[in-house]
């Protein structure tokens, strides 16, 4: 997910056909989009809770809501 976050698609394609080939778990790859999806998701979450944080700066509230929305988008492009 990391990976792809940073538009490393073919980075990421290629860890998970490693690791597929090498720990032949083939049935990984039915459960891998879900679980893409609940780490981007719980990623944009936790970004979201700095709105709420009276120590964080404005700038800091803004670079938040934009890492939040990232999150959020590359979640819902899992499903």
């Amino acid at each position: 997910m990391d990976l792809d976050r940073y538009r490393q698609a073919g980075l990421s394609q290629h860890l998970v056909n490693t690791y597929v080939e090498l720990s032949h778990d083939e049935e990984l790859l039915k459960l891998l989009s879900f679980y893409k999806c609940y780490r981007a998701y719980v990623r944009g979450k936790v970004e979201s809770f700095k709105f709420d944080d009276p120590l964080i700066s404005p700038g800091e509230k803004t670079k938040a809501s934009e890492s939040a929305r990232t999150y959020f988008q590359l979640a819902e492009s899992y499903v």
